[in-house]
């Protein structure tokens, strides 16, 4: 496949030199999976760009397979050659930074972008496939990545207009509340995989942590520390309006998340909890620059930390 214009060939160059600085481990060795997974999140942010991303993902697949030689519909990933859910959300918003900084040098910037990221994929996945280092199978962890980039942003879209709009909006729920039931929705998700995938809970939590810290910072809101919460030892009388949850509210807003889920088929509780907390950094983000709340940036992260390390035992 051969990009048209001069403007598109030169960032081309650029862009792929992001991708491999991006995807170096420690030892300064490319990693395949990271570069699928940053191809992935750069092609992801060109979809979100058209109205129908369904539809065009579909058509991009079959072209890239087409130029491949590949079926399209082939195949499925193992489990155990699946990047945890964090790792997913880390570097397909790598690939999403990389197209948005790079969209802006193109006439017709996310167009461009979007066949600068399949001439990309079809002039570098032969070597990839053919490396003995990373997944069997990049073309298929593609098309995995693109959809589960496309799924995590449309997840975090609903559920951040819903938390606003249904629950503090039209049923005056207290800011606070919000962000406490949903943190601590997210925690028991994580509970359930951790029970499930005997997964090292700290490990796990500060995963999770930083998918909502990261959120935040990418929306304005810097820093760690604050987030971290009030574990489970603390003083629960000190925090009492956090504990007088109106149950029916938490019940109901949990019901939202799960309908989502639902419908995108999403299964996976280590996968709803990540998606859950990223959705939460994007709503502090949200309710920090809201004129209307006046509470301090500091008390806000912890409330949304102490939810989530509460659920999460």
């Amino acid at each position: 496949m051969a990009l048209d214009s001069k403007e598109q060939l030169e960032e081309a160059k650029l862009v792929y030199e992001r991708v491999k600085l991006a995807a170096q481990n420690p030892d300064g060795d490319i990693d395949n999976n990271i570069i699928v997974m940053i191809l992935s999140g750069m092609l992801t942010e060109t979809l979100l760009d058209y109205e129908e991303p369904d539809a065009i993902m579909e058509q991009s697949f079959y072209r890239i397979a087409d130029f491949l030689k590949l079926d399209p519909m082939a195949g499925e990933i193992p489990e155990d050659e699946m990047p945890t859910p964090q790792n997913i959300d880390r570097f397909i918003e790598v690939g999403r930074k990389i197209s948005k900084l790079s969209a802006v040098n193109l006439p017709d910037e996310m167009g461009d972008m979007h066949e600068i990221v399949i001439a990309i994929i079809i002039k570098e996945f032969p070597e990839i496939m053919k490396s003995d280092k990373g997944c069997k199978d990049p073309f298929r962890l593609m098309v995995e990545m693109v959809i589960a980039g496309l799924v995590f942003e449309m997840a975090v879209q609903e559920f951040c207009d819903t938390i606003i709009e249904d629950f503090i909006g039209e049923q005056k729920w207290d800011v606070k509340n919000a962000i406490y039931a949903t943190g601590f929705i997210s925690g028991s998700y994580l509970k359930e995989a951790i029970d499930l995938y005997k997964l090292d809970r700290k490990i796990s939590e500060d995963g999770i942590i930083d998918v909502m810290v990261s959120e935040a910072g990418r929306n304005g809101i810097d820093g760690k520390r604050d987030w971290l919460g009030l574990g489970v030892s603390n003083d629960e009388g000190k925090n009492s309006e956090l504990n007088d949850i109106d149950k029916k509210k938490f019940k109901d807003l949990k019901a939202k998340f799960e309908e989502f889920y639902e419908i995108v088929e999403m299964d996976d509780p280590y996968a709803k909890s990540t998606i859950l907390s990223k959705s939460l950094g994007r709503l502090v983000a949200i309710v920090l620059f809201e004129e209307k709340v006046k509470m301090q940036q500091s008390a806000i992260k912890s409330i949304a930390g102490t939810g989530f390390l509460r659920g999460s035992v």
